[in-house]
């Protein structure tokens, strides 16, 4: 059976629609004959069949793309096949490796930054130590857990719905969605296909090779409460380094011979006392000391560089973008399936739920992602 085409202007697409006379429109600005006068209808056709309904549609060959008026699916006049790459699982092998690498570090940087500033800051057993011991504990939990989930659990698993027949597709079922020739699967709107993880993912926003995974549906919140406690990690590092190394700086400088130096030397004069304090000391101590140093320059790194991706991703959050939505606004292609600016899309990504227990680990799998109001 044929199909009646008409324009979908902002995605440059064609519907069909059940009943066909035999006329093909082109666009529907075109439509009315009495302002515009009677347009030619085109003598070449091409016949395709909607992957999403089976229903055999009629497309002039001028139209690359359409989407079918009943189920709502796009499809391709030239579908593009992309082949896989042939090293998509050493790639999958390597970013495992490097997520192991990393959890190691961290763990590493964890004891070591307890090793040089406890004894410093916390020399006895008190409410001090067992306040900063409490601290430490609830960052790195945090920081770790949700590292863990974004990276190993399943981005964005592709919903499972039913297609390839009218007999079980109904009405606007699969309206937006596109068939991906690499998974053989339908996929919405806002999925795409990410090479490096031989699959598509839902919502997809970028991979990211730090968690050796792609960023989705399902792991969008850890990896953003990941950034967040990263953040917040590195900033109590470094306040509790600094105080470290000032209280290093008293013990052993004579502090009124150092500031009562002329204004014009005084900063290298500080340098080199607060040096030689640091590392003129035993063994141990020399050690300590640079590990402080090392450590208010990396949290402080860290801070700076974690804290504007953080805010970067914030702001995509805030205005229900993906980071692929972003370049493809930037390039001329409008997307935007969520309306921007509303705190709905925080809801979506972290619950419903009181948003001072959003930041609580929770444990997702590939089907508990996002929440979608119905």
């Amino acid at each position: 059976m044929s199909s009646y085409l008409r324009r979908v202007p902002e995605q440059g697409l064609r519907m069909h629609e059940p009943e066909f006379k035999g006329v093909s429109l082109l666009d529907q600005e075109y439509a009315d004959d009495q302002t515009r006068g009677k347009r030619e209808t085109p003598s070449e056709y091409y016949e395709t069949v909607c992957w999403g309904c089976g229903l055999s549609v009629e497309c002039a060959f001028v139209h690359p793309a359409f989407m079918c008026s009943w189920c709502g699916a796009i499809s391709y006049r030239n579908k593009q096949v992309k082949k896989q790459g042939r090293c998509t699982g050493c790639y999958h092998v390597l970013d495992r490796i490097l997520v192991s690498i990393i959890v190691c570090i961290v763990i590493l940087v964890i004891g070591g930054g307890v090793w040089a500033v406890f004894p410093i800051l916390c020399p006895e057993l008190g409410f001090t130590f067992f306040f900063h011991t409490l601290l430490t504990g609830i960052f790195s939990f945090n920081t770790l857990f949700n590292y863990c989930v974004a990276a190993f659990v399943q981005a964005g698993p592709l919903p499972d719905i039913a297609w390839g027949s009218v007999d079980c597709v109904s009405e606007g079922s699969l309206q937006g969605y596109r068939f991906c020739e690499i998974c053989h699967k339908p996929k919405p709107p806002k999925a795409h296909h990410c090479r490096a993880c031989n699959a598509c993912v839902n919502e997809m926003d970028h991979h990211c090779p730090f968690i050796g995974n792609c960023v989705g549906a399902a792991n969008h919140r850890p990896f953003v409460l990941f950034l967040l406690f990263a953040v917040l990690s590195n900033v109590y590092v470094f306040l509790m380094s600094l105080a470290a190394i000032v209280e290093i700086w008293k013990t052993q400088v004579d502090m009124p011979e150092v500031f009562g130096v002329a204004s014009s030397s005084q900063v290298m004069v500080v340098i080199a006392t607060y040096l030689q304090a640091l590392l003129g000391s035993s063994i141990s101590s020399s050690v300590r000391a640079l590990g402080l140093l090392y450590l208010v320059a990396v949290s402080l790194s860290v801070t700076i560089g974690v804290g504007l991706l953080l805010h970067h991703h914030m702001r995509q959050l805030y205005d229900g973008d993906t980071f692929i939505e972003t370049l493809q606004r930037e390039s001329g292609v409008k997307r935007g399936l969520l309306p921007q600016g509303e705190w709905k899309n925080f809801q979506r990504v972290f619950g419903h739920g009181n948003p001072l227990f959003w930041v609580l680990p929770r444990l997702v799998t590939g089907s508990n992602g996002k929440v979608h109001d119905k």
